[in-house]
């Protein structure tokens, strides 16, 4: 589900960049990334549990970008999708709550415009998207 000030900022883009001409030297870009880790957690450990545990983790990044420079002004759009699969994010979960995010997706929660949706967020999987750069 997409939240309502993500739909408005969309509306409001696509208002947007008609203005600028959207048919004019637009460059277009971006990048997937692909990340695994394996730790080794002892059993003194938060993650041990009173054993040794291995601990496998996945996280995977896509962003498109448009980009355009008209004389002085300087347009630029990404959008992101971020997906993180894993154990050390299931043993976090078990955890309390901390005030910061130490192991995760991006949050917009504390900033002016929560530009961020989560459209997966159970057990051992989260996933988001957002609009990283309106400009």
């Amino acid at each position: 589900m997409i939240p309502s000030n993500v739909k408005r900022f969309a509306f409001l883009l696509i208002l947007y960049l008609p203005a600028v001409g959207l048919a004019g030297d637009w460059q277009y870009s971006g990048h997937i990334k692909y990340q695994a880790a394996i730790n080794l957690y002892d059993a003194t450990s938060l993650f041990g549990s009173g054993g040794s545990v291995t601990a496998l983790d996945q996280d995977s990044n896509l962003r498109l970008k448009a980009e355009k420079r008209d004389g002085s002004w300087d347009y630029k759009v990404h959008y992101e999708i971020g997906v993180l699969y894993g154990n050390t994010l299931e043993a976090l979960r078990s955890l309390p709550p901390l005030p910061y995010g130490i192991y995760g997706l991006p949050n917009d929660d504390n900033r002016l415009f929560n530009l961020t949706a989560t459209f997966y967020d159970e057990g051992r999987a989260a996933g988001v998207h957002r609009f990283d750069r309106a400009s």
